[in-house]
Formats: C-alpha cells, structure tokens, sequence
C-alpha cells in the first residue's frame, strides 16, 4: 500500500519526530510525499509522489497539521489518518509508538469517519472549513454587531466580540473554548456560537446542517474590523454577506478503533 506522507516541519523539534515515524514505514509501506518532504523525511525510501495515487495521507502532528493536509486529502479524495507527534491530537488516530506494530492489515482494519464540511464562496471560489468559520473583530476596544438569517429567514443578532459556525468535528476545538456544546459527528448540525456576547442573546444555538446560513456583520467604529477566519487561518474583511452550507464533499477521518 502507498502512504503519502505530510509532517509539521514548522520547529526541529517537530521535524525530527516526523523524521523518526517515517522511518519505521518503508518496511511494510511504499512512502511518498511532496518534493521538499520527501528530501528530508527519509532519503532513499520516501520518493516524491502525487497523493491522489496513494490510498491514505498520512500526517505526522496534532491538530493544526491535521487541518492543513485535509485540504490535500480532500483534494485527492483519501482519507487522512493522523500520528499525533503534537500536543492534543484530538483528530489523531494514532501515536509513534504505535508505527512499529502497523502495517497494512491495522491500516485497513482503522474505521472510517466521514466529517461534514462547511462550504462558502470568498471572492469567487468555493472554499470549504472542516472546524468552523468565524466572524470577528480585531480591535479589543469596540464590539461587532452579527446578523445571521436562515434559509432567507431571520435568525438572531449578536453583540460582542464575534460569531464562529462550527462543525460537529470543529465543537471539540475553539466552539468549546467559547462555550459551545459538544456534537456528536455524524449529528447533522452546525453550531453557532457567540463569542463574549455583551447583549442578552448569549445561547449558543444548534442548526441543521441542510439548511443554507447567511451572516452579515456590522462593526461599530472601522469598517475593517469585521474579519473572516476559516480553521484559524485569516481569509479577508467582511463585506456585505456570506453564505454557508454543507458541503457536498466530506472528509474521510481514519479513526482508532474503539
């Protein structure tokens, strides 16, 4: 079987924790990886490759790492399977001390998390979030007025310091950290969450993830104040609207078996 493999290079320590992984595969595996990977995870037996021609991305980080290869893996339609050599690793079916016991049979024996996606369009191209979608302001010293309606119908308003949309996958992560609650993954909703609300409506609320979700923001003072993140990653300022719905595409997550 072929792994395409994706690490966290962004600290040596990092690095060499990928690099100790990589080397206990080749054995059972045919390792690929990106031309600037594959120079360095394990010369001579991790080759470049494309991952739409492997059978599985496989990630050596935690969660953040994890976020970055679902687009590959969502671009090549392969299921992602994490090794968690970072913190949490909540999205991380396996550890390093795991590796020297894998092979093809435990690879194929890992069952298969389909996790929905939030899907919207920023300047003309579809984009898709596996964690959540926030709106938020960037000066500590005013708040932002946030409108969200669904399916064209009004839904709330909310004062304060933002708004994130998160999936059932994304609820573990910055949702939770703000209050929200916890869904199961294969629940079919979306939750909106405000963040440090200043007015009355200060409930999270569950929404189904069938119907289409609308949000405008007013800021107070500076009109570029009300700005977009999709899975912590800055995408621009906000103007006028933005739409989001579930994607059609979902990531397939390659979970431990419980």
């Amino acid at each position: 079987m072929k792994l395409f493999l994706y690490p966290n290079a962004l600290s040596e320590e990092r690095r060499q924790a990928a690099m100790r992984c990589a080397a206990r595969l080749p054995e059972r595996f045919e390792c690929y990886a990106s031309a600037g990977n594959a120079a360095w995870l394990n010369p001579g037996a991790c080759r470049e490759g494309d991952p739409a021609d492997c059978d599985a991305i496989m990630v050596f980080g935690g969660d953040g790492t994890m976020l970055r290869a679902a687009r590959t893996a969502l671009a090549a339609n392969k299921p992602l399977l994490g090794v968690n050599t970072g913190r949490r690793g909540y999205l991380c079916a396996l550890t390093e001390e795991d590796l020297p016991a894998f092979d093809e049979a435990a690879l194929r024996a890992l069952p298969v998390s389909p996790r929905t996606l939030i899907e919207y369009t920023w300047l003309g191209e579809t984009r898709r979030a596996l964690n959540e979608l926030t709106i938020a302001k960037n000066d500590y010293g005013s708040t932002l007025d946030v409108f969200a309606a669904l399916d064209g119908a009004p839904l709330g308003d909310w004062q304060g310091d933002g708004l994130l949309v998160a999936t059932p996958t994304g609820s573990s992560a910055y949702n939770l950290s703000a209050g929200g609650p916890r869904l199961m993954p294969d629940s079919g909703c979306f939750v909106l969450t405000p963040l440090c609300p200043t007015g009355l409506n200060r409930a999270p609320i569950v929404i189904s993830d069938a119907a289409a979700l609308t949000l405008s923001a007013k800021p107070r003072f500076n009109p570029q104040e009300a700005r977009v993140y999709a899975d912590g990653a800055f995408e621009g300022i906000l103007e006028g609207e933005i739409t989001l719905r579930r994607a059609a595409q979902r990531l397939m997550l390659l979970q431990r078996r419980a």
